[in-house]
């Protein structure tokens, strides 16, 4: 693996760490405040992200554990506020929906562009997947503050 590579990867497990903590520590604080179920997304991506961010440091693997907690812990914290925008279940699944669609369909664009073009597979997957997600997820606020007005 090559040191650019490397280093982009290194900074976004590392990103994606900081994330998880932090969306499971508000999370927890509101969880304990106002009796909301905390989000086990965000617990196994970081848990996940421990042996991945290791093995990535002391032996430049790119590993399934890396990737899992890559995306469990950003997939965790992204479902934690868009659950906190939607007020009413039929807002929440309308976010939820178009989120998993552009989730889908970042996921499955990097995984054809992995196959054309002579990238590793899985940092192209995670890393379109998530702005598949973060479209979807606007698009879903978009459809929300429409069908309000």
């Amino acid at each position: 693996m090559n040191t650019i590579l490397l280093s982009i990867l290194i900074g976004v497990a590392i990103f994606s760490f900081v994330v998880g903590v932090v969306s499971l520590f508000l999370a927890w604080k509101d969880a304990r405040d106002k009796k909301i179920p905390l989000y086990p997304m965000l617990t196994l991506g970081i848990v996940f992200l421990f042996p991945g961010i290791i093995a990535l440091i002391l032996h430049q693997e790119y590993t399934i554990f890396l990737s899992l907690g890559i995306i469990f812990s950003l997939s965790g914290a992204v479902a934690r506020y868009v659950s906190k925008w939607a007020s009413y279940p039929k807002d929440r699944s309308i976010i939820f929906f178009s989120s998993l669609i552009g989730f889908t369909i970042g996921g499955v664009g990097g995984a054809a562009i992995s196959m054309f073009v002579n990238l590793p597979d899985l940092p192209l997957i995670v890393l379109l997947g998530t702005f598949g997600l973060l479209a979807g997820m606007l698009f879903g606020q978009f459809s929300r503050r429409y069908s309000q007005v």
